[in-house]
């Protein structure tokens, strides 16, 4: 990143890129000074990038902020470079608003509440103009972005609510003439604790730019104006070319009319474009008449839906044919309805997440495996992703016969598995199993959650695979690259014949939770024979997607990286 200290009169100027942000920095002369290499636009906007909210987390983002509006008066060539990054994200259309003189705030009730602001007098054209102007630099709208800045992690947010009126106002000003933010092409849109009735969203602002659309709504209920139909239909029509839509349903003590719910979802249809579609109501129930609309998407790659209830009839199914990417979170019985309701025939990435409505009362090992024949998979899915959030009863239960449905998806190239202790069982024989069913695989992620409560190396109970599995994974999957399990609990393994199968050359990371052997040294240097390949540089997270890198033995695996680092000198 760029590093300046010092007045305007002297300042000293460091470079150091930060390896997330490619930068084109033009060639400079071998020696410059910092007052003249400040004077170089693409230097000036290069600095100003460093401080762009789209590269920090959210809870920095108030940080970059301030930041950006302290570079901007460094002198009068950074102004414009600094105030176009910074003006590029916005927590809401208020801080467009607040450039009007004629524009006023007060707040409704409590002191820290919702503020209204509304319009105080009429305005004049050079107050538009500056409007216009900085309404240029945006690129997206943030409402849930919205972060006091003087409350540091834990701050609460401010909501603001535009007078009717004032609304009103910016469509007519708008009338005849490019919209108010020509070059918007994100909006993110959270209603205020009063509702979404009062609080819709700023329909003035939403033009043919915008690509990306992402509501936190309430459930409608009958007599409501903005409610979601409304909502969607008018972004339909505003926005032709949406090509990403994310529904987030806020959680309600009395659900409203399922019906009336599924009814106001029906409007996705009418947004053609879509490629990427996300709806999150714990509390929606569909039917068929959802498959229906889904259908007439014929651009539609992702899909990621979490629902309570599916109730279609059985018939013909729908077919998603350009869907790519599927993540679905429901009760167990529910995804085995959803799969039997649609064809899917480019599938490639499937992540199914098991919910349960009663706790309980929840089962994982009936209607997944009764309701699900092999027919009903798509043989494209490449990619398969599993999560058991909760300990569904079961003991004696193998993981092969939770998984049973989708063993016949032979060319699977990576298996990722996420549970609570006390789902299934896992060992040497599910291994071979599942290494001969996927020759393919080029990642095995399992992951077990033991939570706080077991930490002793006993806690897996029968969850003990011995070093025979890690020779199935080896002999039947010429291609993987990546093996996390939980444990190796192995006492009396003979080390001398863990190395009699040939090298597997393709591995490179290896992640093991728990390892029981009588050796750990003797195991970590066979381990290294047997997988010549293994990379034990750094921390387990730079080489394994999130979670699974959490779990894993910290000695074994500095005992992997001195043998790794042994046999480096050797050769």
């Amino acid at each position: 990143m760029w590093a300046f200290s010092g007045t305007r009169a002297g300042l000293s100027l460091a470079f150091i890129p930060p390896a997330s942000i490619a930068l084109h920095i033009p060639t400079l002369p071998p020696v410059m000074s910092a007052a003249n290499a400040l004077q170089i636009v693409e230097i000036v906007c290069a600095i100003s990038e460093q401080f762009a909210i789209e590269h920090h987390k959210t809870l920095h983002r108030g940080k970059c902020r301030r930041d950006l509006a302290h570079f901007a008066q460094v002198s009068k060539a950074f102004v414009d470079p600094a105030l176009r990054v910074l003006w590029r994200v916005l927590p809401g259309v208020d801080p467009l608003l607040r450039l009007l003189p004629c524009v006023g705030e007060e707040r409704v009730g409590h002191p820290a509440g919702v503020a209204q602001i509304f319009l105080k007098r009429a305005f004049d054209s050079k107050e538009w103009q500056r409007v216009q102007r900085y309404a240029g630099y945006v690129h997206a709208i943030d409402h849930v972005d919205n972060i006091r800045l003087d409350c540091g992690f834990k701050g609460r947010r401010r909501y603001r609510r535009v007078e009717p009126a004032l609304q009103q106002l910016l469509i007519l000003s708008t009338g005849g003439e490019p919209i108010l933010l020509p070059r918007l092409q994100r909006l993110v849109w959270c209603p205020t604790d009063i509702g979404l009735l009062v609080d819709p969203p700023p329909f003035s602002v939403i033009g043919p730019s915008i690509q990306h659309f992402a509501l936190h709504y309430l459930p409608p209920s009958e007599g409501r104006s903005h409610g979601l139909a409304t909502v969607l239909a008018a972004v339909a029509a505003l926005a032709p070319g949406l090509r990403t839509l994310a529904l987030y349903q806020r959680v309600v003590q009395e659900l409203q009319s399922a019906r009336a719910h599924e009814d106001a979802l029906l409007t996705i249809a009418r947004c053609t474009q879509l490629r990427q579609l996300k709806i999150l109501a714990s509390q929606l129930e569909v039917t068929s008449r959802f498959f229906d609309a889904l259908a007439t998407l014929p651009s539609l790659e992702s899909l990621r839906l979490e629902v309570s209830q599916v109730d279609a009839v059985a018939g013909q199914r729908r077919a998603l044919a350009a869907l790519e990417t599927l993540e679905l979170t429901a009760p167990d019985d529910m995804i085995a309805n959803f799969i039997q309701f649609v064809s899917l025939p480019s599938l490639r990435k499937l992540s199914l997440c098991f919910d349960a409505q009663d706790i309980n009362d929840a089962t994982i090992h009936g209607a997944w495996a009764r309701r699900s024949p092999a027919q009903s998979w798509p043989s494209t899915v490449r990619i398969l992703r599993l999560r058991f959030p909760f300990a569904f009863p079961g003991p004696g239960t193998t993981l092969v016969e939770v998984i049973q449905p989708v063993l016949e998806l032979h060319n699977l190239e990576e298996f990722n598995v996420e549970a609570r202790l006390g789902i299934f069982d896992w060992s040497d024989d599910d291994a071979l199993l599942i290494s001969q069913a996927w020759p393919r695989l080029t990642a095995f992620l399992l992951r077990v959650d033991q939570g706080k409560e077991h930490e002793s190396r006993r806690s897996l109970g029968t969850f003990r695979p011995s070093q025979r599995a890690l020779l199935h994974f080896a002999e039947h999957c010429p291609n993987l690259e990546q093996l996390v399990i939980p444990c190796i609990v192995d006492p009396n393994a003979e080390y001398l014949n863990l190395t009699a199968p040939r090298p597997h050359n393709r591995l490179k990371v290896l992640l093991l939770a728990i390892v029981d052997v009588e050796c750990e040294r003797c195991f970590a240097r066979d381990l290294v024979k047997l997988f010549p390949n293994l990379r034990a540089d750094r921390r387990p997270k730079t080489h394994v997607r999130f979670p699974y890198h959490k779990d894993y033995d910290s000695d074994f695996w500095e005992l992997l990286r001195e043998k790794i680092e042994l046999k480096a000198r050797d050769t």
